[in-house]
């Protein structure tokens, strides 16, 4: 249990592209797509397999198969959307829900305070979560983790899944500190970790802005995330 930082080139090649603040919305957004690739792939021995017998040219021989039926992909709109799709390019039989959450500055964060945030979750459509549930929660930038932790409670409810994974591109300590407080059994995955976060919530300097609207095209954070 616990935190994970990826250190695969390949990987975090990718992640230097959505940390520049010059690419574009399109190639953003093929670019976290491929990075939800990459992390499943890299999560796969994590996954339940089961044994097989399979027909070769030359008779038969043992196989595995990973038992991705099982998986349940949290999307968070807007932000997680091409990570999800990504991912299930690897894991093709996984389940999706479907959460709208967003996070409302309370207070800006001061020296050591960091930055209090509600966060109402507007819509939630989740299939059906069981104890053999393996639940996977992308999201482009971990920074304060209230978002997470309040979408897992919300759908969560005294359900306990087999396991609870978080994938983050970029991460700040913050936010995985929050997710294994509340989540202790939880798996938490990422590319980077952040240098810190400013005053209302954002990872800087080494974050990629708000994944939603630079993955979509609405919206601009420069004046958020200096």
């Amino acid at each position: 249990m616990g935190f994970h930082l990826f250190r695969n080139p390949a990987l975090k090649t990718q992640v230097s592209i959505i940390q520049n603040k010059n690419t574009d919305t399109e190639k953003y957004r093929a670019t976290l797509s491929r990075i939800g690739s990459f992390m499943a792939y890299e999560i796969s021995s994590f996954i339940d397999t089961e044994n097989k017998t399979l027909e070769t040219n030359f008779g038969q021989a043992k196989g595995i198969r990973l038992k991705d039926e099982n998986i349940l992909f949290i999307a968070v709109l807007r932000a997680s959307i091409p990570m999800v799709m990504g991912a299930l390019k690897i894991f093709p039989r996984a389940q999706v829900g479907m959460v709208s959450a967003r996070r409302i500055l309370q207070k800006e964060g001061k020296g050591k305070s960091s930055a209090k945030f509600d966060v109402p979750v507007e819509y939630s459509n989740v299939p059906d979560i069981t104890k053999d549930s393996i639940l996977i929660v992308p999201d482009p930038a971990l920074a304060s983790g209230t978002s997470v932790v309040t979408v897992l409670k919300n759908i969560l409810k005294g359900v306990k899944p087999k396991k609870i994974i978080v994938l983050s591109v970029i991460c700040a300590k913050e936010g995985v500190d929050l997710i294994l407080k509340n989540f202790p059994q939880a798996e938490v995955f990422s590319a980077h970790l952040g240098k810190r976060l400013n005053t209302v919530g954002y990872i800087v300097p080494d974050g990629p802005g708000d994944a939603g609207d630079r993955s979509f095209g609405l919206g601009s954070t420069q004046h958020r995330i200096k």
